[in-house]
């Protein structure tokens, strides 16, 4: 089991309003894990900015993201 969320926690929707997530969101959220998104953000160009010690990923940016990949592996399977 992931060591970012408690065995039996529900996985937390993210909100569609705000306009960045945090990666500990993404990781609440069901995502994957911070090594994951870090290496999605480093080798597969998932748009993020560093603000102080805060790494954010726009929303519009990442549910493009999230789409073209689930259509990438779903054209493998």
């Amino acid at each position: 089991m992931s060591r970012y969320r408690p065995r039996g926690a529900d996985l937390v929707l993210l909100n569609e309003e705000k306009e960045f997530h945090t990666i500990k969101e993404l990781i609440n959220a069901g995502f994957g894990s911070r090594s994951t998104i870090h290496r999605h953000i480093i080798e597969d160009g998932l748009p993020a900015c560093k603000i102080g010690y805060r790494v954010l990923i726009p929303r519009e940016p990442f549910e493009e993201f999230v789409n073209a990949h689930l259509v990438k592996h779903m054209a493998k399977t």
